[in-house]
């Protein structure tokens, strides 16, 4: 029955950020109870959106930067950083992105949700020696294959500390939703934020950014960030469900925004990439700090 309920707040959370159609909610939800009524799914969502009102507001203004960021991307795509080569294998569970990162022979692949038989062609392409594995934050989509992957690289996998007890419960990694009940082996490295790690003459750099879930991380590389799901080309308010904190998600925002300087270029979780440049991070600043003091003290 906890799983059950726990299930509910899972769809409703995925409606509310749009990752799943609220006709599909509904079907799950019928799934679970013969009595659910699509009234019932509209009035669970307004109590969602009722009990978070300011984070809502939050979600309205980042809305309104979109048009920034788009004008930002068409203005620098063109523009090619120097560095190791990122490419992206997309179409994973819900739309997530795995990327595959390569310099020097050397490589690191970043939150591998996608199919083993999607990625490892992709891998054995670029001919890299993968060193880690990067999970951005312990959500199935985003470390679905990453078994496979470390038996098939012989690479570390590396992720937060405090996201470790998703890979032993399907409520906090979220496969239940999809009743694959998804567990994981113990993985070979936990950090806590800070690290870095040394990948074909490159740092890639851990950053802690609670939020989306209590262990989530960004990967640092120079002027680009791999963002899990912290940051999104369309919207970016995304506070997960069972441990995630709209606070925490948006002290982060000002961790980064704080201590990355000129444009920055975001490899998101799902969706496009996309450049931040100073100004949009001034106003995601102003924002939150303008949230946390209408919040509770």
């Amino acid at each position: 029955m906890k799983e059950q309920e726990s299930l509910k707040v899972f769809i409703l959370e995925c409606v509310r950020n749009q990752s799943l159609s609220k006709e599909s909610a509904f079907l799950i939800l019928k799934s679970l109870s013969n009595a659910v009524s699509m009234d019932e799914v509209d009035s669970a969502l307004d109590a969602c959106i009722g009990q978070s009102k300011e984070v809502t507001d939050v979600q309205k203004y980042w809305m309104h930067l979109t048009q920034q960021r788009r004008k930002l991307s068409a203005k620098r795509s063109h523009r090619q950083l120097q560095g190791p080569t990122v490419e992206a294998i997309p179409h994973g569970p819900m739309g997530s992105n795995c990327y595959l990162v390569v310099s020097d022979g050397e490589g690191v692949i970043i939150d591998p949700g996608s199919s083993f038989d999607k990625i490892w062609p992709v891998v054995e392409k670029s001919g890299a020696k993968i060193k880690y594995i990067f999970i951005t934050h312990g959500h199935f989509d985003h470390m679905g294959s990453m078994e496979e992957l470390k038996a098939a690289t012989g690479a570390s996998i590396v992720l937060h500390s405090q996201d470790e007890p998703a890979l032993s419960q399907s409520v906090l990694n979220g496969s239940f939703l999809f009743s694959q009940i998804r567990t994981f082996r113990p993985i070979d490295i936990t950090v806590g934020g800070g690290e870095t790690f040394k990948v074909g003459g490159y740092e890639y750099e851990i950053v802690h950014t609670p939020g989306h879930t209590i262990g989530s991380i960004c990967i640092r590389l120079n002027a680009q960030l791999f963002s899990g799901d912290m940051l999104f080309s369309q919207n970016d308010e995304h506070v997960g469900p069972i441990t995630g904190d709209a606070f925490e998600l948006m002290r982060s925002y000002q961790k980064l925004c704080s201590r990355m300087k000129g444009d920055i270029l975001v490899y998101p979780g799902h969706g496009t990439p996309f450049w931040v440049d100073d100004n949009l991070k001034a106003a995601y600043m102003e924002t939150k700090l303008e949230v946390q003091r209408e919040g509770p003290a």
